[in-house]
């Protein structure tokens, strides 16, 4: 990375929408388009949540306590043994594919987290990708004469019916986790949930804030999180993106 690039956090396009956003499900505070364009630097902007956010007196661990918290939910999903879930732990030698939306929904209904979705499995992606080209077939077979008068006449109404229905089984197919090991997922949700997580375990530390605000920024910027430094500037006019 060069000097000019690290010193300046480029953003383009829609990422500006996206990274607000971002910044209010993370840390449940209300933020506008101008709090971020009014600020110069990474750490201006960071001061401004911190500000909106309150105090930070809890020394807890955010990644600890949403640790055990997940755990707990997979074991009262699955029976699992406890020692068997570990930071490192693959997901998929966790949960077969039945257990997997089940948890998912847990999360997100009983524990009330933001959870990153579960990703098309092989035969998802593959019938996601057939449904367009089965109703371009059906249209291009519905504008030639080689078929009969009745079935032009009731292909308009049939077609799209059976590609709905094969959209509905489509999202019934097998889902893949989005990250890889159990510990991936404890962290992906405390930079998802980090608000919530700090109200939940009695407040925060103010660097698992700032943890997290870097991983959103690199998300948006496509710059090593490592990398973000509070003397990071952002581009000078943000009115233009």
């Amino acid at each position: 990375m060069s000097v000019e690039r690290a010193e300046q956090l480029e953003l383009v396009g829609d990422q500006l929408g996206y990274l607000l956003e971002e910044i209010q499900l993370s840390f449940w505070v209300d933020f506008t388009e101008q709090d971020i364009i009014d600020t110069a630097t990474v750490g201006d902007l960071f001061d401004n949540i911190v500000r909106k956010m309150g105090e930070f007196e809890s020394p807890r661990c955010l990644t600890s306590f949403a640790y055990f918290r997940l755990r707990r939910s997979l074991i009262a999903v699955s029976n699992l043994d406890r020692r068997s879930v570990r930071p490192a732990t693959q997901l998929r030698t966790l949960l077969p594919q039945p257990v997997r939306r089940t948890w998912w929904e847990h999360i997100e209904t009983t524990l009330r987290l933001r959870v990153p979705g579960l990703r098309p499995g092989r035969a998802a992606t593959i019938a996601y990708s057939a449904i367009p080209l089965l109703g371009v077939f059906a249209f291009a077979a519905g504008m030639t004469k080689s078929i009969s008068w009745e079935l032009r006449l009731v292909m308009p109404l049939a077609v799209p019916v059976l590609l709905w229905w094969l959209f509905k089984a489509a999202s019934h197919l097998p889902r893949e986790f989005p990250v890889e090991t159990f510990g991936d997922l404890v962290r992906r949700v405390v930079t998802l949930n980090q608000q919530k997580l700090a109200r939940d375990a009695g407040g925060s530390t103010i660097d698992q804030a700032w943890a997290a605000f870097r991983e959103i920024l690199s998300a948006e910027s496509g710059i090593a999180s490592a990398s973000i430094t509070r003397e990071m500037r952002f581009p000078e006019d943000l009115r233009l993106l």
